[in-house]
């Protein structure tokens, strides 16, 4: 009579090769996606002076229950910094002189996110 051992092994053999056998790349990478349309970002100052407080703003969109601002050194959006907020702006005070870009999204009550808004440039001069 076969022993235990020999029953869990036989067990996790076919396990191993059921779950190769299947495709569970499209539930992975599957984008978690909603209709919301793209913020419509307000004009903010292109310019601004250390210490910059700016105020990233944009319309309300509809069925939003929140918003994401993203905002980077330059538009490649390498290493940005994302800025969650219920509100329709976000208010931030910049201590570094350079370029910025920023673009905004919205999510909707099932935490589906929306479109990214266009970029927006903000360049803060050296006092």
């Amino acid at each position: 009579m076969p022993s235990l051992r020999f029953y869990i092994l036989r067990l996790g053999v076919f396990a191993l090769f059921f779950l190769s056998a299947c495709d569970t790349t499209d539930v992975q990478e599957a984008p978690l996606r909603t209709n919301l349309q793209a913020p419509t970002l307000l004009q903010t100052h292109s310019t601004q002076t250390l210490p910059s407080n700016v105020a990233f703003e944009w319309r309300p969109v509809e069925e939003a229950t929140r918003y994401e601002v993203e905002l980077s050194r330059d538009a490649s959006g390498k290493t940005p910094l994302l800025l969650p907020t219920v509100a329709p702006s976000y208010h931030l005070t910049l201590d570094a002189a350079g370029e910025y870009a920023w673009r905004a999204r919205a999510f909707d009550a099932r935490g589906r996110a929306g479109y990214w808004s266009k970029h927006h440039r903000l360049t803060v001069l050296p006092r």
